[in-house]
């Protein structure tokens, strides 16, 4: 049954026909679509979402495959209803998939999506792929490309990865990628093809030629496992790198980073596991743009000193490091700070440690705490979130936590419930907070029930 009139004749076509003929256009579009969604096809669909025989699908967004043990791609023959999708994510991650053969994603070109762009995140990591076939790409040339290619076998970047016009992301660390493998002309014709705005990886070869070669759109550099203590002078132009905002470094034996202190304009810069990360590391250079620092498992003390940020508009403060306290002194730097995550501090949270913070929101303490001082946060009155979830010797709540009308979250330990121990925030509204922990010596009882309906009783 059609849902709309039969055109008028072209020559009785005035304004309000004309809308009315497009108005119907579109409608019969829809239906068609609908009808061709809902036929699926034979065998796509089997019992509990399976499909593609092994795989489980969310439909009609999500093809998921992954930790099957596979050792070869299924056969994606796409139903109709993942024809008219913008947006589809392939898991074949966590296999045993040695290879990527010809034609295996050809029939992904068949999306076509009426108003939007495709849009695909193929994610390939852990398994023990080192070849990619000429034709391995076919059906993604056009489409919006997340691929996730990382911890496998690959010693090259192959000239299919040139075929690609529409990659977004590419992360390709953890593969033992040769010197020889790293052709110049394939890598810059990857390049020239695409806007690619993320890229991770673990080969220093391979970062020199992407930043010799990409084109001013990689917006998120992500380096793991390089053994270079420092980086080559130049490496990072300030004319070719204007759009590089996030950089993190894991696993690394960098401990020399004056070249991207002085040329790159970060916002984030993030440090994970590397051991001559210590406590004069990031000094020399002003960095001055950075407003999130994150500074995780180094050699850093109490007597860290980041003296590049300390001009900086940091308003997010992540450091886990070998410190007994909270380090003030750091904290006075960054009066503007939103958020704060700490570790292995296991002192006493007192009252001075964040006095002037009165932009703080979140704070996180990831260890153990022995206590917290009765005005610790009365200075800190925006605060959302508080996490002290780890903090298993922690035996009272402060007095200030009654005062924060703006706490949304509370993460506590399971604890002692008692007057004694929480008779101080009696008249506290936290109803509408969402409270962690449960009282040890009540059963069955939270400790958010406790405080809305059995604290009242306390003297």
């Amino acid at each position: 049954m059609l849902l709309c009139t039969p055109f008028y004749s072209v020559t009785h076509i005035d304004t309000y026909n004309f809308t009315y003929n497009i108005t119907c256009l579109f409608q019969c579009a829809w239906f068609i679509v609908i009808l061709v969604s809902l036929q699926m096809t034979t065998g796509f669909l089997l019992a509990n979402d399976q499909c593609f025989d092994v795989c489980t699908c969310l439909y009609p967004t999500t093809i998921s495959c992954h930790s099957l043990g596979l050792q070869s791609f299924p056969v994606f023959d796409l139903p109709a209803g993942f024809l008219s999708t913008s947006h589809v994510t392939v898991q074949l991650n966590s296999n045993m998939l040695t290879e990527i053969p010809f034609g295996v994603f050809r029939n992904f070109s068949n999306i076509k999506p009426i108003f939007n762009d495709v849009t695909i995140s193929l994610s390939l990591y852990q398994n023990h792929i080192s070849r990619v076939h000429n034709g391995a790409f076919l059906g993604l040339e056009k489409v919006s490309l997340y691929l996730y290619l990382n911890e496998n076998s690959l010693t090259s970047i192959s000239n299919e990865f040139t075929r690609l016009r529409g990659l977004k992301e590419l992360y390709i660390e953890g593969n033992p990628l040769t010197v020889t493998g790293l052709n110049v002309g394939v890598i810059s014709q990857m390049f020239y093809n695409n806007a690619i705005t993320r890229i991770s990886l673990s080969s220093y070869e391979l970062l020199k030629k992407v930043m010799t070669y990409q084109q001013n759109t990689i917006v998120s550099l992500d380096l793991s496992d390089m053994n270079e203590t420092r980086f080559d002078q130049g490496l990072f132009m300030k004319e070719q790198t204007s759009s590089l905002k996030n950089m993190e470094i894991k696993r690394c034996e960098f401990g020399d980073f004056s070249e991207i202190l002085c040329n790159l304009d970060l916002k984030k810069f993030a440090i994970h596991t590397c051991k001559h990360v210590n406590d004069t590391t990031l000094q020399g250079c002003l960095q001055n743009n950075t407003k999130t620092l994150d500074i995780r498992d180094c050699a850093t003390t109490d007597a860290f000193d980041p003296s590049a940020f300390y001009n900086a508009p940091v308003t997010d403060l992540v450091l886990w490091g070998h410190m007994t306290f909270v380090p003030r002194r750091l904290l006075n730097h960054w009066l503007n700070l939103s958020t704060i995550i700490f570790t292995e501090i296991t002192h006493i949270v007192k009252k001075e440690d964040f006095e002037g913070l009165t932009e703080l929101k979140n704070i996180y303490f990831t260890d153990d705490i022995s206590a917290v001082d009765e005005e610790a946060f009365n200075t800190n009155l925006k605060l959302e979130v508080i996490s002290l979830s780890y903090s298993f010797s922690l035996t009272n709540l402060t007095q200030s936590i009654k005062h924060l009308t703006h706490l949304k979250t509370l993460q506590l330990p399971d604890m002692t419930c008692s007057c004694a121990t929480m008779g101080v925030v009696k008249g506290g509204n936290y109803s509408a907070v969402n409270i962690s922990g449960n009282c040890k010596n009540m059963p069955g009882k939270s400790i958010k029930a406790y405080l809305v309906n059995d604290i009242t009783a306390c003297p």
